[in-house]
């Protein structure tokens, strides 16, 4: 398994386009497949988070939708939530989350909520997304709910109530970002 592993982020870390392509394909689908992967990425191999990161900010779409899956599955483990954090991963996928549409898919902004969305089941975390995302940004997903798809909305709403369980980011959402009027017009 490791070995495997090792060629796969060989092959994101140089190949050509298509490679790495399929390279983030396979990546993501062994991870969800099998548990033991997500322990081999998040701890075992050197600086694979480092290599997640950047591929965030890797201008393919294909690339960067199947490397939030992947960081999505690895999110989704209590136990690595924290070697994503500290790789820095949360800066990237706010930057996916708040691009415009010619930058961004709604497949890839949809991943990127649901990366938040495990990220902020813990406090900690919650507080660096709340300073990497400017809460606004995720009402605003709420607001133009017309032009967001329904899974975008959802995801967000999710990271807003995952955010609202830290007071200190609650109290900003209801007196200063205006959460109220923006949750209410989604119920």
């Amino acid at each position: 398994m490791q070995f495997y592993v090792r060629d796969l982020f060989a092959r994101l870390r140089v190949g050509d386009a298509e490679v790495r392509r399929e390279a983030a394909a396979a990546l993501s689908e062994v991870l969800r497949d099998d548990d033991k992967c997500v322990r081999v990425v998040a701890s075992d191999v050197v600086d694979d988070v480092g290599v997640l990161v950047a591929l965030l900010e890797c201008p393919d779409a294909r690339v960067r939708e199947d490397v939030l899956e992947a960081v999505s599955v690895i999110a989704g483990s209590e136990a690595h939530r924290g070697d994503l954090v500290v790789g820095g991963v949360i800066a990237p996928v706010v930057r996916v989350l708040v691009a415009g549409a010619s930058a961004s898919s709604e497949a890839a902004k949809e991943r990127a909520a649901r990366v938040l969305c495990k990220l902020t089941e813990n406090s900690d975390n919650a507080w660096a997304v709340a300073a990497h995302s400017d809460v606004t940004t995720l009402l605003d997903l709420c607001t133009d709910h017309g032009a967001s798809g329904s899974e975008l909305v959802c995801a967000a709403c999710r990271v807003l109530r995952s955010l609202a369980g830290v007071d200190e980011i609650r109290k900003y959402m209801v007196a200063d970002a205006g959460a109220v009027p923006v949750l209410v017009s989604l119920s």
